[in-house]
Order: structure tokens, then C-alpha cells, then sequence
């Protein structure tokens, strides 16, 4: 059995901004279907975004504040700087994980990685 560790501060970061990004890729869908509806008012993207932040809240009990031009970016089919910069990685996620288990259980056993 694994044993529980704390999280560090960059993981919690890392988990807080996938929370974030679900919920504009939300939003951005709703503005998006919104605009398509053919509705003689439409919604803008602060209205979206405000329904959106509540819903989450009511959904999580997390309260979030959603950038709006980031929502109104996604609409309109620019990918988030977490997507451009994943492109860029040496190492997939699986294989980053991996490498992290390995040097953590290495270390646990007490083999130093500098041989």
C-alpha cells in the first residue's frame, strides 16, 4: 500500500488551475451555444460567466471568479496557455509520473540518484 504524503504547493497550484480550466471550458461552451441559439437577446459573456460562478458554487462549494476575456478567448477557439505549453513538453504526464515514483522509491530504499 502507497503511503499518503502532502501535497506540495505546486501540486495544489497545479489541481486549483485544472479546477479553474473546467469551469471557463464551461462557460466558453454556454457563450458559444448561446451565440448560436438564434435568440433576439442574447447573453454576454459577464452574464454567462456570473451564471457559471454560480453554479459552481452551488455544484463544489468553491467560489471562483472567471475571467472573462479568457472565457470570450476559449469561445472563440484560442487554446489556453496550458495546452500551447504542453505541446512543448519532454515528457508526457504518465511518463513524468513515473519518473517521480522511481526517483521517491529509490529514495525511500536508500540509493542516491547521483551514481
Amino acid at each position: 500500500m502507497p503511503c499518503r504524503r502532502a501535497l506540495s504547493k505546486t501540486k495544489k497550484a497545479h489541481i486549483d488551475a485544472e479546477f479553474q480550466e473546467e469551469w471557463v471550458t464551461i462557460a466558453a461552451n454556454r457563450y458559444t451555444e448561446e451565440q448560436q441559439s438564434g435568440k433576439k437577446k442574447l447573453k454576454g459573456v459577464r452574464a454567462i460567466c456570473k451564471e457559471v460562478e454560480k453554479e459552481c458554487y452551488e455544484k463544489t462549494g468553491t467560489s471562483i471568479k472567471l475571467p472573462k476575456s479568457t472565457v470570450s478567448d476559449r469561445a472563440s477557439g484560442k487554446p489556453s496557455i496550458r495546452d500551447f505549453n504542453a505541446e512543448k513538453r519532454w515528457l508526457q504526464a504518465d511518463e513524468e509520473e513515473e519518473v517521480i515514483d522511481f526517483a521517491i522509491n529509490a529514495a525511500l530504499r536508500g540509493f542516491q540518484l547521483n551514481h
